[in-house]
C-alpha cells in the first residue's frame, strides 16, 4: 500500500510539472489565470496543497473553462484525501477537455477506492488509450 501511495504522489507531482507549458505576462500588471496557475503548480511541488488549491481556484475564477486548473486542483484534493472534491474536479476537467489522461487515471483510482470497479476499469482503459506510457 505504501508503494502505491508513493507512486501516486510522484505521479501527481509529474502531472503538475507537466502542466508548466503555460507562461506569459498579462497587461496592466494584473495576474493572468496562467500566472496564478503557475503559482498553484509551485505550491503543489512544495507540498503546500492548501495554497495550491487556493491558487487553482483563483485561476478557475479568472477562466471558468480552464481544464488544467480543475485537473490540478483535483490532484491537490486527491493528495489531501478529499476524494469527493477531487472527483468533482476531475469530472469537470474531463467535460472541458476529454483528452486529459491523468484525470481519467486519478478518477479511476477514486472509483477503485469506492469499489466501483466497472467505472474504474473504464477510466483506466481510457487513460491508457490516450497515454499508453501512463502505466506503471
Amino acid at each position: 500500500m505504501t508503494m502505491r501511495k508513493d507512486f501516486l504522489k510522484k505521479s501527481a507531482a509529474i502531472c503538475m510539472i507537466g502542466s508548466l507549458f503555460f507562461s506569459g505576462q498579462s497587461a496592466y500588471g494584473a495576474e493572468s489565470e496562467k500566472e496564478v496557475f503557475l503559482k498553484g503548480i509551485a505550491y503543489g511541488q512544495k507540498g503546500n496543497y492548501s495554497a495550491a488549491i487556493k491558487a487553482f481556484s483563483e485561476a478557475i475564477e479568472l477562466k471558468p473553462d480552464f481544464a488544467e486548473a480543475y485537473h490540478n486542483r483535483g490532484l491537490a484534493y486527491y493528495i489531501k484525501g478529499e476524494r469527493d472534491k477531487a472527483l468533482g474536479d476531475f469530472n469537470r476537467a474531463l467535460e472541458i477537455k476529454p483528452v486529459l489522461a491523468e484525470a481519467y487515471f486519478y478518477r479511476a483510482n477514486i472509483y477503485d477506492s469506492k469499489n466501483d470497479l466497472d467505472r474504474a476499469l473504464s477510466d483506466y482503459t481510457k487513460a491508457l488509450e490516450i497515454m499508453p506510457g501512463l502505466a506503471p
